[in-house]
């Protein structure tokens, strides 16, 4: 991702963002392998827009880390949904 190409970094994130929000439904019985998917991936994008130092990649860059928080609030959400209905989960 290069800040001079805002184009590139613009399908960068919105693959990103796709991985990681596909993966909630996926993950939410095993919230761990959520984290360590997400927490890797929007930690380098978080570091890397707020090393450009301009101002619109630092608000990205905030965006993109409260993404990454709202994927772990919904993961934890659907994660709970099971215990509450079923008597035993498998």
């Amino acid at each position: 991702m290069h800040p001079a190409e805002p184009i590139t970094v613009a399908l960068t994130l919105c693959a990103l963002y796709g991985v990681g929000g596909g993966s909630v439904p996926l993950q939410a019985y095993n919230p761990p392998s959520l984290y360590a998917l997400v927490g890797p991936i929007f930690a380098a994008v978080f570091i890397r827009l707020l090393a450009t130092g301009e101002f619109g990649y630092i608000m990205l860059g905030i965006a993109s880390a409260a993404f990454a928080l709202i994927m772990v609030a919904v993961c934890r959400v659907q994660a709970r949904t099971p215990r509450r209905w079923l008597p035993n989960p498998v």
